[in-house]
């Protein structure tokens, strides 16, 4: 929200112009808001399996029981996509993951496409 909003809330008996002290102490109000803003949406977004890093991918895989191992960020999404797909059982196919995977460029094993453009498996 600016400042100038705030400011307009204010009742009439005080000041309001950016001078005064009722404007300067919204205005620093009005920043510490927008602030708290952005770390809310960075933190929501650091909590997408397809966005995380680090420690918090680990926590992601402490979740679905997939400990990291020696993988590096892409390869552990790979591993926790493969690991959720075999938690759901029948419900959703390991191929919808595999799929988000392979958006991230990791290859998962499953059916390629190779530079003539025929669709083999790998092995």
């Amino acid at each position: 929200m600016k400042t100038s909003d705030l400011v307009r809330k204010l009742p009439d008996v005080y000041r309001k112009d950016p001078k005064s002290n009722n404007y300067k102490l919204l205005q620093l109000s009005a920043e510490a808001l927008e602030e708290l803003r952005e770390a809310a949406a960075l933190t929501e977004e650091s909590q997408d399996i397809r966005t995380a890093i680090g420690k918090t991918l680990d926590l992601h895989g402490e979740k679905v029981g997939q400990p990291r191992g020696s993988a590096d960020d892409a390869r552990y999404r790979v591993l926790l996509y493969h690991k959720m797909a075999r938690d759901r059982g029948g419900r959703h196919s390991a191929g919808h993951f595999c799929g988000a995977a392979e958006h991230h460029g990791m290859r998962t094993g499953g059916s390629s496409r190779s530079a003539t453009g025929r669709t083999g498996t790998d092995g």
